[in-house]
């Protein structure tokens, strides 16, 4: 027995299959218009960032502290005395701000090496 399909079967299969195709363009559209709304809002942000005030800019470079106006000391009396000091960009592993030189709390009496320094302990600059 040889059946024909129903011809009103396949149009109602065919309109609905050209309806869904429509819709999942419509949805996929929809997700690109937010993706790229997504990545201007997000360059707005960061240009926004690249234009915030800077409140203090310290870049160690010259006489520190004096250049600078800053007071340093140990506030700790016992163990070995540790205090801010400007130290070169070679110091430990963090870059500088600017130039060649950064701020360290123990770049004065510092324990370990120049590679790896470390806090002295109880340190209270």
């Amino acid at each position: 027995m040889n059946e024909q399909p129903d011809n009103a079967m396949i149009s109602k299969w065919e309109m609905a299959m050209k309806t869904n195709h429509k819709r999942f363009l419509a949805g996929r559209s929809g997700r690109a218009a937010l993706a790229v709304f997504t990545m201007i809002a997000m360059c707005f942000g960061l240009m926004r960032t690249a234009l915030a005030d800077t409140l203090l800019f310290e870049g160690f470079e010259g006489l520190f502290p004096s250049d600078n106006g800053w007071t340093v000391g140990d506030s700790n009396a016992t163990g070995t005395p540790a205090y801010w000091d400007d130290v070169l960009n070679t110091f430990g592993t963090a870059g500088t701000h600017s130039g060649s030189w950064k701020g360290y709390c123990a770049g004065s009496g510092f324990a370990g090496t120049t590679a790896a320094p470390l806090y002295q302990t109880y340190m209270d600059a």
